[in-house]
Order: structure tokens, then C-alpha cells, then sequence
């Protein structure tokens, strides 16, 4: 039986793609304002 990758590993690689690129642009956004705008907990 052939397993397939599981699915959250992608949307893990493209969150932290998304993250990266918040940094990249903004420095000194902080944890919770990124947080805030990719909908996710901050904890």
C-alpha cells in the first residue's frame, strides 16, 4: 500500500513561506501582529 505525504506537512512548508516573508518585509512586526494577520494563535 503506497502512503501518501501527509497533508499538514505542505501547509506547514507554506506557513512558514508566509511567516518568512512577513519578517522579511517587517522587522520589527511583532509575534502577535503576525500572528493576528495569518489567523492563527499566537501561543
Amino acid at each position: 500500500k503506497k502512503h501518501e505525504e501527509r497533508s499538514d506537512t505542505t501547509r506547514n512548508t507554506q506557513f512558514v513561506q508566509q511567516v518568512q516573508e512577513i519578517v522579511d518585509e517587517s522587522s520589527s512586526k511583532s509575534m502577535r501582529a503576525i500572528a493576528r494577520d495569518l489567523n492563527v494563535s499566537e501561543s
